[in-house]
């Protein structure tokens, strides 16, 4: 599988750093949102947190180590139910190493 990975921040490699969603119907079901990184560091590392705005959430990630050159998903789980504007998440996750991965969602709730 070839993905286009373009983004680094750190050890991952990601398609972007800022994910746009684009137009949200907030009253349709809420959803996932499968992403895929790469991890190019030179040593293992694990992911012993993630952090995230409410209410949406990193709701399934890597528990493994993460070892050079492989690549992961994790998913995110969306609550769009009632929400209006602008959409802006920032969450992530965070190594062993204290080093925090940000990650944004964008998107635009329509009426």
């Amino acid at each position: 599988m070839d993905l286009p990975f373009k983004d680094t921040i750190h050890t991952f490699v990601l398609d972007s750093a800022i994910h746009r969603l684009g137009k949200i119907n907030p009253d349709s079901a809420d959803r996932k949102v499968i992403k895929r990184f790469k991890y190019i560091g030179e040593e293992p590392d694990v992911i012993v947190r993630i952090w995230t705005g409410d209410p949406h959430f990193i709701c399934e990630h890597p528990k493994e180590p993460l070892f050079k050159d492989s690549i992961y998903s994790f998913t995110v789980c969306f609550h769009h139910k009632g929400k209006r504007g602008k959409m802006r998440k920032r969450m992530g996750f965070k190594l062993m190493n204290d080093v925090l991965i940000p990650i944004i969602f964008e998107g635009e709730y329509v009426e």
